[in-house]
């Protein structure tokens, strides 16, 4: 089955599969652990696209752990002209390597490509003079 998930985690977004294997912002963990992302907002499935508003419930993304390790070597440099000012810089970002292991499929969110507006329910009662 060609379930295909898009969840959120670190401030990004990424568009899975199982068995897929990602490098994705530092969480915490050991290798070898199974983690599971909640924070789902599109699931397919064939014939089938459920887009939450802002997350599809009761889908879950799991994965498992295969490595802590650090991105590339940035290397960042900044001067001021005509001062004799130099400072250079390098960071390497912390990321965890993980493979998706499972995508399980719940109840609710909207069948739609497209949702549609909510429109709010005024509750409340007249006043009466």
């Amino acid at each position: 089955m060609a379930e295909r998930a898009v969840f959120r985690s670190g401030g990004h977004q990424f568009h899975v599969k199982v068995g897929d294997i990602l490098e994705i912002p530092r969480l915490d963990g050991e290798k070898g652990t199974e983690i599971a992302f909640q924070e789902v907002l599109l699931y397919k499935v064939p014939g089938n696209v459920r887009v939450g508003s802002p997350f599809v419930e009761g889908v879950t993304v799991f994965a498992q752990i295969l490595d802590q390790t650090k991105g590339p070597k940035i290397r960042g440099f900044k001067y001021k002209p005509k001062k004799h000012y130099k400072r250079s810089f390098g960071h390497r970002q912390a990321i965890t390597r993980v493979s998706i292991t499972g995508i399980e499929p719940g109840g609710g969110g909207r069948v739609s490509a497209r949702p549609a507006a909510e429109k709010p329910e005024d509750t409340a009662e007249p006043a009466s003079e």
